[in-house]
């Protein structure tokens, strides 16, 4: 009966793990069927000849390829003021906000522009197209960490975004956060106490706006 059980739960386990690969497969082929509709639209936009600066080109636009999709999620301002130096980013995610991908389109090896996708309702649709900001941070974070999986935290009420990347079983940050340079990787160790020090002054400043909820926890 023990060995019964074993084979049963051995089993289980996995149907499990392949039924997750799958849906992360599907996911994955819904999140590029939705960049490449949104490529679609925005070439429309710069076909249109509305006098709209995107800071790409048709040209560009046109031969450009849907790469890695970025993970784009915003931390939690409560957990992040409560973290230790051992915490990871991923640790500090606030799961009631809406996580999005960033999908860079690439060409020629650099990131030309990039469209943003969002899951809405189990549907993956197009809720941004552009952003040269981000376009240009995954620019410099590619070329200096040498990897393409990548994920984009982004911290409330300091205006600031933080990319993690995997590098040799370690996560390392890449952030322009107060003059640090995106080229430069950093520990979380190093990183934390530099974002929550500027957090405890927001905390000080805005405190009762945030209780409030005026501004995001």
């Amino acid at each position: 009966m023990k060995t019964y059980r074993k084979i049963k739960f051995g089993f289980l386990a996995v149907v499990v793990c392949v039924s997750s690969a799958l849906s992360g497969q599907n996911n994955d082929k819904a999140i590029m069927e939705a960049a490449n509709k949104g490529k679609q639209d925005l070439m429309e936009v710069l076909k249109s000849g509305r006098d709209i600066n995107l800071g790409v080109s048709a040209d560009e636009l046109g031969s450009a390829q849907a790469g890695t999709p970025v993970a784009h999620q915003v931390l939690s301002f409560d957990k992040l003021t409560k973290a230790d130096s051992t915490s990871r980013l991923g640790d500090m995610v606030d799961k009631e906000a809406s996580a999005t991908s960033i999908v860079p389109l690439m060409n020629g090896g650099n990131v030309v522009t990039v469209i943003t996708v969002g899951n809405m309702k189990g549907e993956y649709k197009v809720v941004g197209l552009g952003g040269m900001s981000f376009a240009n941070d995954l620019n410099t974070v590619m070329k200096a960490s040498g990897s393409k999986t990548i994920t984009a935290y982004e911290v409330p009420n300091l205006q600031t975004v933080i990319y993690a990347v995997n590098q040799q079983g370690k996560e390392m940050y890449y952030t322009n956060f107060e003059g640090n340079s995106l080229q430069r990787p950093m520990t979380v160790a190093l990183l934390l106490p530099a974002v929550q020090k500027a957090a405890a002054r927001f905390q000080k400043e805005y405190g009762a706006a945030l209780q409030k909820g005026e501004l995001v926890k």
